[in-house]
């Protein structure tokens, strides 16, 4: 068998410091993060994605290592079962999509962030509206991961980003009035 290197890989590993051996180890742990149980690759695994034989690892191996990296196993240089490589693996990450997965990430941050005690603001958001901006946000993600990147799923990320940052804008968010002697 006549394997093809995987060049993005290495190219990745140098960049970041990786040995095989490294890199087995920190999948490793990224393993026991992902499972709750130990990993057992060694350098001699990592050798075999580099040297091409390993085309597509298994399925918690690539997410922890697309974890560790943060970069899907596809730019990595894998190539998933039944699929031949349709362009080097530096062209097959879209510019777009990793903004536009900064964008929706960002958004759990703002509501996060709105969320937040202490913040100097003095509106109050209950656990409610937390929720309520949780499973929207969710849906948004899910509708993101089934029809990719567009305009009117980034309008409804950058509407729930503005609603999160700003909760007076919805009466459910409001800020708690104190109250005054007419209404007591």
């Amino acid at each position: 068998m006549n394997a093809k290197r995987n060049t993005a890989l290495e190219a990745w590993m140098k960049e970041h410091g990786y040995s095989s051996n490294s890199l087995a180890e920190a999948v490793n742990i990224a393993l026991e993060r992902l499972t709750g149980r130990t990993g057992g690759l060694d350098g001699s695994s990592v050798r075999g994605w580099k040297a091409g034989r390993v085309k597509w690892p298994k399925s918690a191996t690539r997410k922890a290592l697309e974890d560790l990296t943060g970069l899907p196993a596809t730019a990595l240089g894998f190539v998933p079962r039944g699929r031949p490589p349709s362009t080097p693996a530096s062209l097959q990450e879209d510019p777009d999509t990793m903004k536009r997965r900064t964008f929706v990430g960002g958004i759990a941050a703002a509501a996060a962030a709105a969320a937040a005690p202490g913040t100097a603001s003095p509106r109050r958001i209950g656990m409610s509206d937390v929720d309520r901006l949780q499973k929207r946000f969710a849906e948004i993600i899910a509708s993101d991961h089934r029809h990719g990147g567009q305009l009117g799923i980034e309008q409804r990320a950058a509407a729930l980003a503005d609603e999160a940052l700003n909760p007076t804008a919805t009466s459910a968010m409001a800020p708690e009035l104190p109250n005054s002697p007419a209404t007591a």
